[in-house]
This record gives C-alpha cells, sequence and structure tokens, in this order.
C-alpha cells in the first residue's frame, strides 16, 4: 500500500508541474523489419514521471493491477507504426527513449525481459519527428542506425 501511495503522490507532484525541466514533443515512427511482432513506447530514464512515459517497470511496481495488461504500441512483421506525438518534460540529466520488445507480452512478461536480452532495445531519441528501423540480426533486436529525421513537423 506504501508504495502504491508513494506513486500517486509523485504523480500528483509531476502533473502539478512542480518540474523545473523543459518540454518537448516526440513523434517516432518505428519500422518493423523482423518476421515477428513488436511492442514499442516512449519511455525517459528520468524526472518528471508523466502519463505515457512510464516503462513496463514503473507501472509494475506502481501500479500491479495493470500487470496483466499489454504495453506499448503492437507492430505487425513488415509495418510501420507512429508513437506521438507525445510532448514530454525533461530535467536537464533526462534522456527520453525509444524501447522495443519483441513480440507482444504483458507487462508482467516484459519485466522479465532485461536490457541485456536480445529481445528488448533501445535508443535514445531527438525531439520531434524522426523514423527508426527494428531488425533482428544474429538473433538479437538492433536498430541499426541513428533515427532519421524527417521533415514534417510535428504539431
Amino acid at each position: 500500500m506504501r508504495k502504491r501511495t508513494t506513486f500517486v503522490l509523485l504523480l500528483m507532484l509531476g502533473g502539478l508541474g512542480c518540474s523545473s525541466g523543459k518540454t518537448y514533443m516526440f513523434e517516432v515512427v518505428v519500422v518493423n523489419r523482423t518476421p515477428s511482432t513488436l511492442a514499442a513506447g516512449l519511455v525517459k530514464d528520468g524526472p518528471p514521471l508523466e502519463a505515457k512515459w512510464d516503462s513496463p517497470e514503473q507501472i509494475a511496481i506502481g501500479a500491479p493491477q495493470f500487470s496483466e495488461k499489454h504495453w506499448g504500441t503492437p507492430i505487425p512483421p513488415g509495418e510501420s507504426r507512429t508513437l506521438g506525438p507525445q510532448k514530454g518534460t525533461l530535467e536537464s540529466d533526462t534522456v527520453p527513449f525509444v524501447r522495443v520488445y519483441s513480440d507482444d507480452l504483458t507487462i508482467s512478461e516484459l519485466c522479465a525481459i532485461n536490457r541485456e536480452s536480445g529481445d528488448r532495445v533501445s535508443m535514445p531519441v531527438p525531439s520531434g519527428k524522426v523514423e527508426i528501423v527494428v531488425e533482428r540480426q544474429y538473433g538479437r533486436l538492433v536498430i541499426p542506425a541513428i533515427p532519421k529525421h524527417l521533415d514534417e513537423p510535428v504539431k
């Protein structure tokens, strides 16, 4: 009960504008060049806590009642999906990432896949509209190139 209360308080404080960070807009087109469905989402490695930026680990700890729900956006093989546009407030040392998992799994299943696993890949993303391609090489998910900026502006 204490963890849940702490999590709710942190969300409320983050929502009240207690952050001194700057707000940016992110839109990421994820291209799936693997033979399996992917699940992709935007996460960040620091404050402030914000809706839509929760990692599977944060959800499992702060809202365990959602552990059997699916996380992120499913992307079938050979297709692409757009994450966002999504606003994000970043402190000076907070980095936004696109995180991609192999398969469309539940939050509790995703929490069992650590960052060294070949079934998970993350890459920092700049603000604006970018495209990333996800491939499977030697049994591991990889993003073989830096995010490609797309010309059309994010609204």
